[in-house]
């Protein structure tokens, strides 16, 4: 299952011969029953991310991958970079509802390995390390955020990626993630 966050991956997938597409009220679906994958839109926000991975608990996928986007937090990354993140940091609200906030966001080692190898063998690069997920609207304008983000060494910034390690994790549900640098 690849899960997304974005409207124009759901429309990509459907130009996949077989492909069939399901608009809900809250989440887009796609799935090509041919090649036994399907693309779910979830929206943005770790609660959506916490709500998708209960509801995948339950079907017993193979491997879910998320594939997103982040800000750009290290100078030598630019718009386009992927990064493959090993990590998360934990700096929203859902993550705290399936684990103890000392239980590190790891991605699923095997599904990670997968998506590199994949990347590679496609003439691609990729740049790895801790991604830092929040809630936090509007940061770029807060100084002392910014500071606390340099000091912690993340390589990007986005909202879901911890809360879907940690309740992948929690709910068995095992994922990975690859993420396009968009600013």
């Amino acid at each position: 299952i690849i899960l997304t966050n974005f409207d124009y991956y759901i429309e990509r997938f459907k130009l996949i011969p077989g492909s069939i597409a399901t608009k809900g009220s809250a989440m887009n679906v796609a799935h090509n029953p041919e090649k036994d994958v399907s693309i779910i839109d979830f929206s943005i926000g770790s609660p959506n991310a916490a709500l998708i991975i209960e509801l995948l608990s339950v079907v017993d996928a193979k491997a879910v991958l998320f594939l997103g986007m982040c800000g750009g937090l290290h100078r030598s990354l630019k718009v386009g970079d992927f990064i493959l993140p090993m990590a998360a940091i934990r700096d929203e609200g859902a993550s705290k509802h399936f684990m103890p906030p000392q239980v590190p966001a790891l991605p699923t080692f095997k599904i990670q390995k997968f998506v590199s190898q994949i990347v590679v063998e496609k003439g691609l690069d990729y740049r790895t390390g801790v991604v830092h997920t929040t809630d936090y609207r509007f940061w770029e304008f807060n100084t002392r955020f910014k500071d606390e983000l340099y000091e912690e060494r993340a390589l990007g910034i986005e909202m879901e990626c911890a809360t879907l390690f940690i309740a992948g994790f929690a709910s068995k549900v095992p994922i990975g993630a690859l993420l396009l640098v968009s600013d």
